[in-house]
């Protein structure tokens, strides 16, 4: 019979790659919050993110991630934390500005509509799929924010292939959560309100990414 027996260097390394999974485990959710937050913004709105688009977002969080972690320390020079909160609060605020005026607009719409034709219930949950513009103002929007983490990831020595997909898969896994999240939280919201808190949300995103950047 044949006993292995563990060096102290084996004990070390074991121990080693166990931390260093956990890092980036723990880098890869704090970092990734953002998209949980909007996809259930969005699942509260009806408006479906479908696979396409949420590819497409966890590809520029991805090409983000590499990029920055390859040239972290030049971009640096050039893109700060407090930077890269400020950006990304500007576009949060913008599209939950948007979203009201969207709001407002709809009611409008179903004003005119009202008198031609009546709604049913499978209208009023119908889900409406994010565009490809939009999907591409989220994509922008998160890996912005995300620039400054992958940076700090690069000075700190992290292995940028594996960032790389790891934060591609953090990317789509909370969309597709919050999504579910805030889909069966919306069929107990009157689509007006659903919006309009939906509004408030991405409004106050916003302002705290602001506030976050101001004071970092």
């Amino acid at each position: 019979m044949i006993h292995l027996e563990l060096t102290d260097q084996d004990i070390f390394s074991r121990n080693r790659a166990m931390n260093e999974l956990i890092a980036y485990l723990l880098l890869g959710v704090a970092t990734n919050i953002d998209n949980l937050i909007i996809g259930t913004t969005y699942g509260l709105k009806r408006h479906r993110i479908d696979f396409i688009n949420n590819v497409m977002i966890g590809s520029f969080n991805g090409a983000a991630t590499f990029i920055s972690v390859l040239v972290g320390d030049f971009l640096r020079q050039f893109l700060t934390a407090q930077v890269g909160e400020l950006l990304g609060g500007m576009v949060f605020l913008t599209l939950g500005f948007l979203t009201i005026a969207e709001t407002y607009m709809m009611d409008e719409q179903l004003d005119e509509e009202a008198g031609e034709k009546p709604h049913s219930s499978a209208a009023k949950s119908h889900l409406v799929r994010v565009s490809r513009r939009e999907a591409l103002g989220l994509g922008l929007g998160l890996s912005v924010t995300n620039i400054a983490g992958g940076v700090g990831a690069g000075l700190a020595g992290f292995e940028v292939v594996r960032m790389t997909v790891l934060m591609f898969i953090f990317s789509i896994l909370p969309i597709s959560l919050g999504q579910w999240v805030g889909q069966h939280t919306a069929a107990k919201f009157p689509q007006r309100w659903a919006n309009i808190t939906a509004a408030t949300v991405l409004v106050g995103f916003g302002v705290w990414k602001l506030v976050g950047g101001v004071m970092s």
